[in-house]
């Protein structure tokens, strides 16, 4: 290792010189951007787009939303080293019990935690002018981020074990791929539950993983309760800042916790078993029902009127979870996919929002060659894969061409990317991209900088 690393030092100082792909121009402009106060910038929260937001609206979207005290609890001061020392004791009660290893123990403390950050990104789909904001709570390196990634490899098992549960678009397609109904009388509709992350109660989503844990088949690892009582912590202990101001999240769990998409998966398969799929009015029109998290795809074979009785009476219950209703006879989207009727089957083609831009990666960019190769044949591979009627592949691949040399991308790539999804067999694409069998080896992953070029050819060397 000690030569590999003098080996990489010395490639690293003789390498060329590397020339930016910004000009003095536009590196200015960023930099100018960066330090205006009066703005934020952020990622749109669906289509791509960049957003410059004045500051004051931004904060004040984020204060209205902070000002819920059903969800949200002003604190007075940091936390973090009350919650540190309450948290090292439930780690070490699990070593001295045998629940967990020495090194399991160690990977869950963390020595030097972060404060765990509150920011928003906008919903241009809702309102280009007004847009709500999505809140993400940014907790890498944070006090309960080692517990919430340990969780998550516990949970994510019993997710793909639901009924209803869709892994992806792919997964999606192979769902409603062989449906036949009578298209005069079938309407397509979608669910989408109203911020789910933030409305689970603690009890009742507890209540569902605990109901879920005692019907797993796998036994090992720690015992069902200490991961329950790991969860109580992640759930309880759920404090972040917002400018200068702490909080505590009463409510639901975190956007951005690796343990929230599998919370709230294991949440709403109990919620749907309860109140939806049985005991619903008008439930027994449900031809087919899958659920991608908080959103819901349904084939339903009643009308209209008994459509939003249905959904009225699933917004009736006393507890937080809210549906919004979207619905359609001829098509609908969901996921990336537009879902539409073709005689007595479904097909779907590839769906973008109004509010879409092209924000492909551009060729100019300071990214590893080889990704910049691969890009287009990937995302003209998920083309073809989402087109489903053979008479309209060609034009979706022609225009996911057009978007890439419009991004810088030579025609020449851009054609042999196409060339290659052009002679695939979309029958063979429809069950998700066969990943080729690997030889075991020691893989070393390092952040792509200037360098990753040096150190790759010094790892490969020795």
């Amino acid at each position: 290792m000690n030569l590999l690393g003098k080996e990489t030092r010395i490639k690293i100082k003789t390498q060329k010189i590397s020339f930016q792909n910004l000009n003095y121009d536009e590196r200015h402009a960023v930099k100018t951007l960066k330090q205006n106060k009066n703005i934020i910038i952020r990622a749109a929260d669906k289509g791509g787009g960049i957003v410059v937001l004045d500051y004051l609206y931004y904060k004040e979207e984020v204060k209205r939303q902070l000002a819920d005290e059903e969800t949200y609890m002003r604190l007075s001061r940091d936390p973090t080293l009350t919650y540190k020392a309450d948290i090292d004791s439930i780690i070490q009660l699990g070593i001295t019990n045998g629940w967990i290893s020495e090194d399991t123990g160690k990977f869950l403390t963390q020595q030097h935690p972060k404060m765990p950050v509150l920011y928003t990104i906008p919903k241009i789909h809702k309102s280009v002018t007004h847009p709500p904001g999505r809140q993400i709570i940014s907790a890498r390196s944070s006090l309960c981020h080692p517990l919430s990634q340990y969780v998550y490899f516990y949970l994510q098992p019993l997710v793909a074990c639901m009924a209803t549960y869709v892994k992806d678009t792919t997964d999606f397609m192979a769902h409603i791929n062989n449906l036949t109904f009578d298209p005069s009388k079938c309407i397509l509709f979608t669910l989408d539950v109203t911020s789910l992350y933030t409305n689970i109660p603690h009890r009742e989503g507890l209540d569902a993983i605990r109901s879920k844990l005692s019907n797993r088949t796998i036994t090992t690892g720690p015992p069902s309760e200490f991961l329950l009582l790991l969860m109580e912590i992640i759930l309880n202990k759920n404090f972040f800042r917002f400018e200068r101001t702490y909080y505590l999240q009463l409510s639901g769990t975190a956007m951005g916790s690796n343990m929230a998409p599998s919370y709230a998966n294991l949440y709403m398969d109990m919620y749907e078993q309860t109140h939806i799929l049985y005991d619903a009015p008008y439930a027994q029109h449900i031809q087919k029902y899958v659920r991608y998290i908080d959103d819901i795809f349904i084939l339903w074979s009643g009308d209209t009127t008994e459509l939003n009785i249905f959904v009225e009476h699933l917004n009736s219950f006393p507890s937080k979870i809210r549906f919004t209703l979207c619905y359609s006879e001829l098509e609908i989207p969901f996921l990336d996919t537009m879902v539409y009727k073709k005689g007595g089957t479904l097909a779907t083609r590839l769906y973008q929002k109004a509010t879409d831009k092209n924000t492909l990666l551009h060729a100019s960019s300071h990214q590893p060659v080889p990704l910049k190769k691969g890009l287009p044949y990937s995302q003209l591979l998920r083309v073809k894969r989402i087109t489903s009627d053979p008479g309209k592949v060609d034009v979706a691949l022609m225009t996911m061409a057009t978007r890439f040399l419009e991004r810088g991308y030579s025609p020449a790539d851009v054609k042999y990317a196409l060339d290659r999804v052009t002679a695939l067999d979309r029958k063979a694409l429809e069950s998700g991209r066969p990943r080729a069998e690997q030889n075991k080896r020691f893989n070393v992953i390092s952040t792509f900088s200037t360098a990753s070029t040096c150190i790759q050819r010094s790892v490969k060397e020795n």
